[in-house]
């Protein structure tokens, strides 16, 4: 699946989830995803790849206002890209849209620098799970800065 397609398919997810009731308590595989985003973060922040070389599709692709990434790109970058101080992850929305594909919404608090360039303070991300062979990977990530209040 080209780039194209994986974005507008999960721009039609995203769209499609827009005021859909969310239930208070994550479920299940919700709290399992939540889980899995908070370890991948843990290893951009430690610039560990093995998080990403396990969890990520192929064809995973990462969006954000520097571009898009695909895998191998991401990988040769990781060890030196970024410094990252801290994180913090909250409101979280977690729509399944099939048994095997999971939508995950959020908002990020960040203190770090990534191509010498400061990384904005706090993100909204969207991120696109699927389940293959009983595991859950990311196959989409995609974000943007919040405005400031």
């Amino acid at each position: 699946m080209n780039r194209l397609s994986v974005f507008t398919l999960a721009l039609g997810i995203a769209t499609a989830s827009v005021g859909q009731a969310r239930p208070p308590e994550l479920s299940k595989a919700g709290a399992r995803i939540v889980a899995l985003e908070q370890a991948g973060w843990t290893a951009w922040k430690n610039r560990d790849p093995q998080w990403y070389r396990e969890n990520t599709a192929a064809e995973v692709v990462w969006i954000n206002s520097d571009g898009i990434t695909d895998k191998a790109q991401f990988l040769e970058d990781l060890p030196t890209d970024c410094r990252v101080e801290a994180f913090d992850l909250a409101d979280y929305r977690v729509t399944t849209e099939t048994p095997d594909l999971v939508v995950l919404t959020y908002t990020a608090a960040q203190d770090g620098i990534c191509a010498g360039k400061k990384l904005p303070e706090r993100i909204r991300a969207a991120v696109v799970y699927v389940q293959r062979n009983g595991k859950w990977i990311e196959t989409l990530y995609m974000e943007t800065p919040l405005a400031k209040k």
